[in-house]
């Protein structure tokens, strides 16, 4: 009895090894389940990227074969593990247009205000990089002479315009040739030429030398809508050196500081006929400098008192200016 015991132990034993040996065995030799989606991770297709589609197909019906895996082969997933191209760059999109309008401010509107200035727009305040008025009324006098509505904002139309004709860095538009092409050449009243071109709807004043080349742009004050500014063809006929004894004979108020530094006196002219006119109206220098880009005066055009001491050196008596709309 204890023999038969001992036997039978041993079977066990025996059975139990072979039984271990076996599982061991049939693990080692089955394939590992993977997603369908990833056929590539299949040990036995390593190099099926390599290898026709066909031959990739047939690979895959051997394996679902061997491990009993119903349902059809999914031939898109198995194309999918050829090396995938190199998606095309896509072109890179414009940013879109941000306008700027009354209380930005930050480099854009600075950037804004050095082109205005450079194109001869006035800016008393300079390039502050704060659209307050000053920008405003500049952008409409720039508006104006592109022909765009005379809205003060900075639009697509108006940023593409104002682009197209600034001046290059660190230039003003006379010295600039394709800046000052933007400016129209200066008419021929009767044969004569004109000096002096005044557009009030832009605020800006422009020099031409004899053979019509743009000399200087310069911002100016125009009369208010109660005492305007008139249109029309006038002449340089007298020029002064020191106003301050006219201004306080004609401004008390103003303690003789009315004209700024220098007066340029206009007279109307008939160019048919060559005579004159009392026009009651100058170009002069002003110390309101805020004023400069605005309709304020009372009729005459004022310039910063750095402009007219350009304008007395460089026009002479008889030159022609022309002030028009």
């Amino acid at each position: 009895m204890p023999s038969i015991r001992r036997n039978l132990s041993l079977l066990r034993l025996f059975l139990l090894i072979a039984f271990l040996l076996g599982a061991v065995g049939g693990w080692a030799g089955a394939d590992p389940v993977v997603p369908w989606a990833q056929p590539q991770t299949f040990p036995d297709q390593e190099q099926s990227s390599e290898k026709p589609l066909f031959e990739r197909v047939m690979e895959e019906e051997r394996r679902r074969k061997q491990q009993e895996v119903t349902g059809t082969v999914d031939v898109e997933s198995l194309k999918s593990s050829q090396p995938a191209l190199q998606p095309v760059p896509a072109r890179p999109q414009p940013e879109e247009f941000v306008p700027l309008e009354r209380w930005a401010r930050g480099p854009r509107v600075k950037a804004l205000q050095e082109a205005l200035i450079a194109l001869g727009f006035g800016l008393p305040a300079g390039a502050d990089g704060d659209y307050g008025g000053q920008t405003e009324s500049a952008l409409k006098g720039f508006q104006s002479s592109a022909n765009l509505p005379l809205t003060g904002k900075l639009d697509k139309a108006t940023s593409q315009a104002l682009t197209e004709v600034s001046p290059g860095p660190g230039k003003k538009i006379w010295e600039d040739p394709i800046a000052a092409a933007s400016l129209p050449a200066p008419p021929a009243v009767e044969g004569k030429k004109i000096r002096v071109l005044i557009d009030l709807s832009e605020h800006r004043l422009s020099v031409y030398d004899d053979a019509g080349k743009l000399e200087r742009v310069f911002p100016v004050a125009s009369g208010a809508k109660e005492t305007p500014t008139h249109l029309g063809l006038k002449v340089v006929c007298e020029k002064l050196e020191d106003p301050t004894a006219l201004a306080e004979k004609l401004w008390p108020e103003s303690k003789g500081t009315a004209f700024g530094k220098r007066l340029i006196d206009l007279n109307w002219y008939d160019p048919k006929t060559g005579t004159e006119a009392v026009s009651d109206e100058e170009l002069h220098g002003t110390y309101e400098l805020n004023s400069i880009g605005s309709p304020v005066s009372h009729g005459c055009v004022r310039l910063s008192n750095e402009s007219i001491e350009w304008l007395y050196q460089n026009l002479q008596l008889g030159d022609l200016v022309l002030i028009r709309e």
